[in-house]
């Protein structure tokens, strides 16, 4: 069986920046790269493709920045990456409030001492640190949390899905 790969653009159709079709950004895929298993999911840069080889971010990235001239940073997870994801999230009671519980997809596993000097609970709000990834709990609504001035001082380069998204994608790569 084919290793199914989602693929996360970051900052695609958010905000009126990097606006990427979807339909576009799929054909670009089967007729640029060649891949023919591909799903996009909602209109914010969640790939899924199977049977591709090789570094499938870097390659989605460059056909990307030669077809659109748009620089869009790439993270590639597998389907049993995004699984372990879901089974080790250290935040079980948030999962009933999935816009509430997101996910930070990094490209490499995240220095140990990288929240020493801002700590991991900011008023209510809670970050968990994973293998390759950050998982932020929030009390509210996340675009008022004190965890993006947090992560933005870290300095890592990240991009963030909502637990509901990272449930499908998981569902879209098994």
């Amino acid at each position: 069986m084919a290793t199914r790969t989602a693929l996360l653009l970051k900052g695609v159709n958010v905000g009126g920046n990097n606006k990427l079709p979807m339909a576009a950004l799929t054909e670009m895929m089967a007729k640029d790269l060649g891949w023919t298993d591909t799903a996009t999911y909602l209109h914010s840069g969640n790939v899924v493709v199977g049977g591709a080889t090789g570094d499938l971010a870097g390659q989605l990235n460059e056909a990307i920045a030669s077809r659109f001239a748009l620089n869009i940073e790439v993270f590639a997870f597998t389907g049993k990456e995004l699984r372990a994801v879901i089974a080790d999230n250290p935040f079980p009671g948030k999962v009933d409030e999935p816009k509430n519980l997101h996910v930070a997809f990094l490209r490499t596993a995240p220095a140990k001492d990288l929240f020493a000097k801002s700590g991991l609970v900011h008023d209510g709000d809670e970050i968990a640190v994973g293998t390759r990834h950050l998982y932020l709990s929030y009390a509210a609504i996340s675009r008022d949390s004190p965890l993006a001035k947090v992560l933005r001082s870290t300095k890592i380069s990240f991009t963030a899905r909502n637990w509901t998204t990272v449930l499908k994608l998981a569902e879209l790569t098994a």
